[in-house]
């Protein structure tokens, strides 16, 4: 069996999402806007719905682990490329 190549490009995205988790913790911490209760769980029940459907398909289970794995990475990267816009159209007074 063949393993796929690392995709460098969804090392890159969770960095960058990871700091955006980061700075998104400190700017709830000063008081920030707070995100929508189930927002996090309707992503994730899409993705999950999503994976179901081409599981069904009768894709391998390689493909599914990968897109899996791909589908985390986009859906925590959007989620916070979305923060990111919240943060920037609600500042905190006095945040640095």
């Amino acid at each position: 069996m063949m393993l796929a190549a690392p995709n460098t490009e969804n090392l890159i995205l969770l960095v960058f999402a990871v700091c955006g988790a980061i700075a998104d913790s400190y700017y709830k911490a000063r008081g920030g806007k707070r995100a929508p209760k189930w927002t996090a769980l309707k992503l994730a029940a899409a993705f999950g719905l999503l994976l179901v459907v081409v599981g069904l398909r009768g894709a391998s289970k390689d493909s599914i682990i990968y897109l899996t794995v791909t589908f985390s990475i986009l859906g925590f990267a959007g989620y916070e490329a979305w923060r990111w816009y919240v943060r920037r159209k609600n500042p905190v007074p006095n945040w640095r």
